[in-house]
């Protein structure tokens, strides 16, 4: 099947510290115009209404970069997204973000939530932020919240008779060993309709549409195409489920050097590809 335009396109930014050290520049300066180039890239996936773009923006493995840096790309990112409210309402542009943000710090937490607010009604185009985000993470995170949404106790009878087996099976000193144990059959089976937590969970049949409604950002559609700057070519633990039938283009051109034209290559690229989703 041939497509015209991508409908999610994501974004692995790389090439940053290269960028500098070629430029004989500070690192901080690739990050800041690596900013601009992402926001050339937003306008032009707007212009040719590609309706949403994920950006690769902090990963859970670069935790592991010079402590310097990383605190350093966790301010530009709490600094940038309040310096560019009026870009996201000049261009209607709403941000949403993916990943565990709770270990970026108070500060970057509430400048995330506040626009993610701000701009919640905004729809020419969404803009997805992968923060402290990697791909197998956000997996693991989608089957916890499954399971404490999904999973509920069952009370049947074949139930209870496990719990009882339980309790008889465990340690002496186990609190409700001992009350069972001084308890009239009638009253056993009264205590274990109060103790569902002992009782073996009801789990529903899990698709893969199931387990997807629990992923960070369940509206966006599957990645339709994935472009990596820098010259390397690999994936980097980056959207693992969503670009499972992706196309992939990777460019030697550096992240802060990203223009239009860049833009037009990868878009030609996936014109030219035959998406046959396996059949």
């Amino acid at each position: 099947m041939s497509v015209s335009h991508p409908q999610h396109l994501a974004v692995i930014m790389d090439g940053n510290r290269r960028w500098a050290t070629l430029k004989h520049k500070n690192y901080t300066d690739a990050y800041y115009q690596g900013v601009e180039s992402a926001k050339r890239l937003v306008l032009s996936c707007k212009r040719y209404l590609i309706p949403y773009v994920s950006f690769f923006v902090f990963s859970t493995e670069n935790w592991k970069r010079p402590r310097r840096e990383v605190d350093f790309i966790v301010s530009l990112l709490s600094g940038k997204l309040r310096k560019h409210y009026n870009f996201y309402e000049q261009h209607d542009i709403k941000v949403v973000y993916s990943g565990f943000i709770d270990a970026l710090g108070a500060r970057s937490v509430q400048e995330i939530n506040k626009v993610t607010q701000s701009t919640v009604n905004n729809g020419s185009i969404t803009v997805n932020l992968a923060c402290n985000y990697g791909g197998r993470n956000e997996i693991v995170r989608a089957v916890h919240r499954l399971i404490e949404n999904e999973c509920v106790p069952s009370h049947d009878s074949n139930s209870k008779e496990d719990v009882n087996t339980h309790t008889k099976d465990s340690s002496p000193t186990h609190s409700h060993t001992s009350v069972l144990d001084t308890l009239g059959v009638q009253q056993q089976s009264e205590l274990l309709d109060e103790l569902p937590r002992f009782t073996t969970p009801r789990v529903p049949k899990i698709t893969e549409s199931l387990l997807y409604s629990y992923f960070d950002q369940p509206s966006l559609p599957n990645v339709d195409l994935v472009i990596r700057t820098g010259g390397e070519k690999r994936i980097s633990n980056f959207c693992l489920w969503q670009i499972a039938y992706s196309e992939l283009y990777f460019t030697d051109v550096l992240w802060p050097d990203w223009q239009e034209s860049d833009f037009e290559s990868a878009l030609q690229f996936y014109q030219s590809a035959k998406r046959n989703f396996g059949s």
